[in-house]
């Protein structure tokens, strides 16, 4: 496909416009070897077509306004005569839309709406054409009825042995898809389908669909479940496996993270795997997670951060944390009884929290950490800045349960637009101060409104990035991290702008430095700031 030539289409449909309009009977490589359809399809077609072995199905296709369904359609229900006329009128109109369009434009030629455009003047011309959509219609309809029968059969194929664990759940599946397959049952009977149609779906695709969904069904009533009990081993954690495998296959390395369970309950739990490798382990063996049912006595919670792992926050564990200059600590919740599911309806096997995570300059806090969580995270280290924002995450939780929220926002914004009004106002001074430390990058024009406008050559290479902003002020710093805590739309910087919007981190730092002066000296306020790269 090529950028569409309008003189090239201008001359070919001047030679050929008449002998097209007027054509009734051609072969798919008589049409393909006139300069107009050749021109037009290579405008709108990404494919090149044989002219020697062309189809009607190719040249249709090769016009980009049909769709394939629709071709199909045409092909199966229009006569030769039909088809060639078809495909002739389509090339003129695709051409007189390229040439309605502005030159700047072309390139729009192949978007959808224009496609539409030539569509509808197709539709008009030949009154036939109704009845191709009329045809599409049902055919669409069709597919659509055929994608909910499917979809039911789908829904069931999820299910797996651990959410099927008693009788009266499988009852109740079977009730479900009972009711499921008599409602598919009527829609289509009341559909607009045609006879055929509704006969095949509701004499073949229906029974048979509805038959695998019931013997899915008993087939994972009948299978044992994967057995996971995640249990303390010393202060470490793993899990037993109750298999119900011949086999399994472990990946290359990982061999010493399985092995036999030798103790008094080998039986069910033939296997022991690392905590590490549990989900690998079973992905690899190809363990569905609704396979796999969570003993309801297992451990209600395990803590992680690199291959470390606790059963409790003990103070070695949170002193050997703090010494690996705390890296992401993990909270591991095995789903017991497998009553918890994720956003997606997914029941795993165990959910995984991030409970901290920390950075050069900012931290993150789980909203959901426990008093006790937070108690042993910061005993011994009251003083650093983790226990500081884990503090300020409880504080917010118990702000927000008394509504008071807002009143906090408010002050924030208060502030910020107070130390934003005086960067405002000394705008002038800032960028003067701006221009003459990069006065071989700087042009004053004359604005539209008579203001002299700061244009600045702001390509210093590498330093693509963006500035952050924040104040040396505890209480600001305090409350800005408890509103943080409430919602993940707030971030730990200021809402502060500086009067040059740029992509360069020199630029940006420049003018900061010298609104950070004026703003000291006008509010007494400290603002500090970094900048990253991008």
């Amino acid at each position: 496909m090529r950028e569409p030539n309008p003189e090239n289409l201008q001359k070919a449909i001047q030679m050929e416009e008449t002998t097209l309009s007027n054509l009734t009977t051609a072969s798919a490589q008589e049409l393909l070897r006139m300069k107009l359809m050749q021109e037009v399809i290579r405008s709108v077609y990404p494919f090149s077509i044989n002219e020697n072995t062309a189809t009607y199905k190719e040249v249709l296709r090769g016009l980009s306004v049909f769709g394939d369904r629709r071709v199909d359609i045409i092909l199966k229900y229009c006569t030769s005569e039909q088809i060639v006329k078809l495909a002739a009128i389509t090339a003129i109109e695709i051409t007189k839309m390229i040439l309605d369009l502005p030159r700047e434009k072309i390139y729009q030629a192949k978007w959808g709406e224009n496609q539409n455009k030539v569509l509808e003047a197709v539709q008009q011309y030949f009154p036939w054409f109704e009845e191709v959509e009329e045809k599409l219609q049902l055919e669409v309809l069709a597919t659509e009825l055929s994608g909910k029968v499917k979809n039911s059969l789908e829904r069931v194929l999820r299910i797996g042995a651990a959410s099927i664990m008693n009788e009266k759940v499988a009852f109740n599946l079977r009730s479900q898809v009972d009711k499921r397959f008599e409602d598919l049952r009527a829609e289509i009977e009341a559909s607009i389908c045609e006879e055929e149609v509704k006969a095949h779906l509701i004499g073949k695709e229906l029974p048979e669909t509805k038959a695998l969904a019931l013997e899915h069904i008993s087939k994972k009533f009948a299978e044992e479940p994967i057995r996971l009990l995640y249990y303390r081993s010393g202060t470490r954690a793993a899990v037993k496996l109750a298999w119900n495998k011949d086999v399994y296959s472990i990946h290359k390395g990982r061999g010493k993270e399985v092995r036999l369970n030798r103790g008094e309950d080998r039986n069910p739990y033939g296997l022991i795997v690392s905590l590490n490798y549990i989900e690998e382990f079973l992905y690899f063996n190809e363990v569905r997670d609704d396979d796999v049912w969570v003993e309801e006595d297992s451990l209600e919670s395990i803590y992680q951060f690199n291959s470390n792992i606790s059963v409790n926050l003990t103070p070695a564990f949170v002193k050997e944390w703090y010494n690996y200059d705390a890296p992401v600590l993990q909270r591991i919740s095995p789903n017991r009884g497998k009553r918890g599911e994720t956003a997606f309806g997914m029941k795993l096997f165990h959910f995984t929290t991030n409970l901290v995570e920390s950075s050069l300059s900012t931290d993150y806090i789980s909203e959901d950490i426990t008093h006790a969580e937070a108690f042993s995270l910061m005993k011994g280290y009251e003083h650093t800045r983790i226990s500081k924002e884990i503090r300020n995450t409880l504080k917010a939780r118990e702000i927000e349960e008394a509504g008071k929220t807002e009143e906090i926002k408010h002050w924030v914004e208060a502030y910020d637009a107070r130390v934003q009004s005086v960067i405002d106002e000394n705008s002038k001074s800032i960028l003067n101060a701006l221009s003459a430390a990069f006065h071989e990058r700087v042009e004053w024009t004359p604005g539209t409104d008579g203001e002299m406008t700061l244009l600045l050559d702001d390509n210093f290479g590498l330093d693509c990035g963006y500035l952050n902003i924040q104040v040396n002020d505890s209480e600001y710093t305090e409350k800005r991290s408890i509103l943080r805590n409430t919602s993940s739309n707030v971030g730990p910087w200021m809402d502060v702008r500086m009067p040059v919007v740029s992509q360069s981190t020199t630029i940006m730092m420049k003018q900061f430095e010298i609104a950070k002066e004026i703003v000291k000296s006008k509010l007494g306020i400290e603002l500090f700031g970094h900048t990253v790269l991008d």
